[in-house]
Order: structure tokens, then sequence, then C-alpha cells
């Protein structure tokens, strides 16, 4: 790239860099006030300068570092977020001014990059702005003060590897949010009460929802709840993030109020009816996904929690029903297979039972689960020695599993055989010598040897 840059003489309008990761040996050359400034030279009178910046593994001085000497080039430098970890630096040429109006009438003729920002979530030029995080000013004050990263002074080269193993993302996150004293760019032709519409508001919330910066969806919710709270898909949203903090308490009462507002919200029915299974209510559970599928019957994501909250009330047949709605739909799914199976094994019908396992574990193979379920079938159909066999199996893909040679154990004694049944267990106690099934089973074949003789 420096080779490239100090042999052409081309002008470029644009100029993206996304280098490797600074602590790669010489990438920091890339990161220099003297590479900078041949990017400048390259640039025709109003080009700018795209540059990548990471955020993980990164120092927080060093994010600075690279900040202050990209601005020995581009002192009209603005900072944007890509994603949660991810930046980019903006060199502009003049102070920047961000006019939508100009955005969208030039999206207006480029129908592919509207495409592509459309699938991010961006509807409008202003939706552009949940990206913003710095102004040039803001840019300037975090890169303030200590040394410029130079080919004489290669600090960054040293200083990046240090930080490999680091989990920076959320200090260098943190830095750049304290130092933003501004939310906004200069704007051009935008009133600010236009900024604090619901409908923008919900464009930058879901925006940053989907660069999982949840901090800022979090708070363009609640601005919006704000204003307007009869807003059921802020709650919805709201609600999923609460639920990927694990505040479920919370996430539960988002949920139920999106219901509420709308009774035909069937994504919130769904989440209800995934709180309400990981909490171990069934009743509800099935309630808010009976609702769920009533109002989308063909929404497939539905089927199997539905199918999975009557199998906890054990009402075996109706969830064998639905999860054969779910495999239609998606016949290859192994564990719906399973599931299926065991609905089918608690109904008596052990063949068919059997059929399923079978054909989960051929869609599966490496599936520990499914196998010790279809050991456990044949034990139930009186095939004993098959049983031992997927159990030998199991133990042989992961000797380290100490329930399985107790299982072993178990089929062992099934057969009378106390010699190897014997021998499980202690296999087992090598293993975990806390299991407590292998110690009491072991203490009754003792007792049992005693009592023989």
């Amino acid at each position: 790239a420096r080779s490239l840059v100090g042999r052409t003489s081309e002008r470029y309008d644009v100029i993206v860099l996304q280098p490797s990761n600074p602590w790669m040996a010489g990438v920091a050359s890339l990161y220099t006030v003297e590479f900078f400034q041949d990017l400048k030279r390259r640039l025709r009178p109003h080009g700018m300068v795209g540059q990548w910046i990471q955020g993980y593994r990164l120092w927080p001085q060093d994010l600075q570092m690279i900040v202050r000497t990209f601005r020995h080039a581009f002192p009209h430098t603005t900072v944007w977020h890509l994603t949660k970890d991810d930046y980019l630096l903006i060199g502009h040429p003049a102070p920047f001014t961000f006019r939508p109006k100009e955005i969208e009438r030039r999206l207006g003729t480029l129908p592919g990059v509207k495409a592509d920002l459309s699938s991010l979530g961006i509807r409008s030029g202003l939706g552009l702005l949940s990206f913003f995080a710095l102004t040039a000013e803001d840019a300037a004050a975090l890169g303030q003060g200590g040394a410029a990263n130079t080919d004489d002074l290669p600090l960054l080269e040293f200083s990046a590897p240090k930080a490999l193993n680091k989990k920076t993302g959320e200090a260098n996150f943190s830095l750049l949010k304290a130092a933003r004293r501004t939310r906004f760019p200069p704007l051009d032709g935008v009133s600010l009460p236009r900024l604090d519409e619901t409908g923008l508001l919900y464009e930058w919330s879901l925006i940053a929802m989907m660069r999982k910066s949840l901090s800022e969806a979090f708070d363009d919710l609640n601005r919006i709840l704000a204003k307007e709270p009869s807003h059921a898909q802020a709650y919805f949203h709201r609600g999923q993030i609460f639920l990927t903090k694990k505040q479920l308490v919370e996430a539960l009462e988002d949920f139920r109020k999106a219901t509420s507002i709308n009774p035909r919200h069937a994504p919130a029915h769904y989440q209800l009816g995934l709180l309400f299974l990981r909490q171990n209510r069934p009743k509800e559970a099935l309630q808010s996904l009976e609702t769920a599928v009533k109002i989308e019957p063909d929404n497939s994501l539905f089927l199997r929690p539905l199918g999975d909250a009557y199998r906890k009330l054990k009402r075996f047949s109706e969830a064998a029903r639905v999860y054969h709605s779910s495999l239609r739909r998606n016949p290859k799914d192994s564990a719906t297979l399973d599931l299926l199976a065991f609905c089918y094994l608690q109904m008596g019908q052990v063949k068919q039972a059997l059929h399923l396992y079978q054909q989960a574990l051929r869609l599966n193979p490496s599936d520990p689960e499914v196998r010790r379920h279809l050991a456990s079938a044949y034990v139930k159909a009186g095939e004993l020695d098959v049983a031992l066999q997927e159990l030998k199996r199991m133990a042989k893909s992961n000797p380290a599993d100490a329930a399985t040679y107790v299982e072993i154990g178990r089929v062992y004694l099934m057969k009378k055989d106390r010699n190897n049944a014997t021998w499980a267990y202690q296999k087992a106690l090598k293993i975990d010598p806390k299991n407590l099934t292998a110690l009491s089973e072991l203490q009754k074949l003792k007792g049992m040897k005693k009592a023989d003789h």
C-alpha cells in the first residue's frame, strides 16, 4: 500500500483503508504521520480518506494515538461507528457539514447503494447519523497530548501486540462515549425538532441494535417511550435488549406491555413464551405460544417452542403433532426429531421412537445426547446388547464422560452381569470420584457379593 501511494501520480476522490490489525508485524507503518500525509497528497481538492480502526484488542491509549496521528494530516477528522468495536476515521479536506438531503438525492441515482444501506436498516439520509461518533472538535480533544506514531518512532509497532489477548472493546467504546460532547455534526437543512421525531429515533435504535451497540439503542428506545408510551415496537425491542443483558424480569414486563398495546404482536407473544419456558412456567408459555401461532400460522420459528410447552405439560400427543408440523417445514432438524422421538417413547410407541432417534443420529452423528437417548430407547425395547454398543461408541468418542459409564453399568446390571457393571462404575469413579450414582451402585454390588458368600 505504501509503495503504491509513493509511486502513483493518480489523484483520488476517496481512499479507504482497512489494513490488517496493527499488532501484525509491519502493519503499524500504515498508521504513521508520513503515510497519512502521503495519502493526503494523492487526493483531489475535495477528496477524503476513510481509515478503519478496531476497538478490540487495542489499548485505549493506542486508539487515542491513532486518532492523534491521523489528525496530523487531516485536522478536520470525524469519527464514526461501524460495529460496536469497529470505527471509521474520516479525514475531510475542510470543516464537515452533514447534508442529508444531498445524500438522499444522490442515493436516488444509485439504487444499488440505496439497497445496500436499506439492508443495514438505513431508510433515510438522517439514518446515517446513527453511525456518527465524534465531531472534529471532539476528535481533537480525544487525541490531545502525547506522541504521534511516525516512521522514525513507530510506537504502535511495539505497543499494539501487547493488547493481543486483552478485552478492550468496552473500554474503547466508553472512551469515545465520554469524549462525545455533541451528538451530531454540523447539519445543513435539518431542524433540531426533526432529530427528536419518534420515527427517526426508532430508525436509529434499530440500526444501533444491528451493529450491536445496545446502550445507544436503549437510550433511543427510552426517548421514544418518554414521548410515546404506546409505542409497542419500542417496548418489544427494549425487551430484547433486556433479554440480552439477562434482565429477565424487565424483559418480561416489556414484552407484556408490547402485547397489551398490540394484542396481535406475534413476536412479543413468542418471546413471552420463550421466557415462560425458561422459567419453567409451561402453562403460561403454552398460552403465549398458541397466541403467536394463531396470529402467524406460517411462522415456523414458533412451532418447536410450542411443542416444548406441550411436552413439559406431558401432553405428548399434542407435542408430537406440533413437532411433526415443524419437521414438515424443516425435515433435517435433528433436535426436533430427537424431541419427537422422546414423545413417542413416553406414549409407549418404542419402535417409532427408535426410528426417529436413528434418523436424528444420521443427520447429526456427533450429537452425544441423541445417541444417549437412542441407547435408552433400546433399553426400553429390551435390546440391551444394542444399547451397550451405542453407549460404548459414546465412551470411545468421549472417554472422559463419567455419565456414559454409569449408563453402561446400569445396562450390565440389567443383564445381571455384575463383574462388568462393577468395572463400568469403577471407570466412572476414576473419571469423577464424587459421582454419587456410581458410588451408590458399587456399594450395592459389594453388598450383593457379601450376601452371596
